[in-house]
C-alpha cells in the first residue's frame, strides 16, 4: 500500500493497478480468477507484471528478480530503466507456483521480487508473523519499484 500511496502522485501516460490476490498456495486461483475475466483486449493491454511475494524474512536472503525462464523481459526492463536498478540479477525461480507465472502463461511480460524459496523461509506457517519481517528488506523493495515506476 505504501508503493501505491507514493506513485498517487506521480504523473504518468499509463494506468497502475494495485492487486492482492487470495489463493496463490492453492494454485493461484485469485490471479488465474481475475484474468479469466479479463478479454483478450484487456489483457494485451497490460504492459508488466510486478509480483511482489516473501520479500523480507528477517535472517534470510535479500530479494531477488525471478522470471519463469530466468532472461529479461519488459517487466525486468522497467526496473532496470532506473540507474540504480541497472545490475538486477534476474534468476529462474525454482517453484512455479506463483500468481506472476499465471500472467506470464497470458503472454504478459512478468516477474516476481521475493526471497528464494527454501526451506528457511517461514512462510505460510505459524512461524509467519509480523515479526520476523525486516522493514530494510520491505524499503528496498519498495524503492525499487517505486524508482522503476517513476520514471
Amino acid at each position: 500500500m505504501e508503493i501505491a500511496r507514493l506513485l498517487n502522485k506521480s504523473s504518468n501516460d499509463y494506468e497502475l493497478r494495485f492487486i492482492f490476490f487470495g489463493g496463490e498456495e492453492f494454485a493461484s486461483i485469485g490471479a488465474r480468477y481475475y484474468l479469466s475475466q479479463l478479454s483478450d483486449n484487456d489483457k494485451k493491454d497490460i504492459k508488466a507484471n510486478i509480483n511482489m511475494d516473501s520479500i523480507a524474512q528477517k535472517n534470510h536472503d535479500n530479494p531477488y528478480i525471478f522470471t519463469v525462464d530466468g532472461k529479461s523481459n519488459f517487466a525486468t526492463e522497467l526496473l532496470k530503466n532506473d540507474s540504480k536498478n541497472k545490475d538486477i540479477i534476474i534468476k529462474k525461480m525454482n517453484r512455479e507456483i506463483s500468481d506472476y507465472v499465471e500472467f506470464d502463461k497470458c503472454g504478459i511480460p512478468s516477474l516476481c521480487i521475493g526471497q528464494s524459496y527454501d526451506k528457511n523461509l517461514n512462510i505460510n506457517g505459524p512461524e509467519d508473523k509480523v515479526s520476523i519481517v525486516d522493514k530494510t528488506k520491505l524499503k528496498l523493495v519498495a524503492d525499487i519499484v517505486v524508482r522503476a515506476l517513476s520514471n
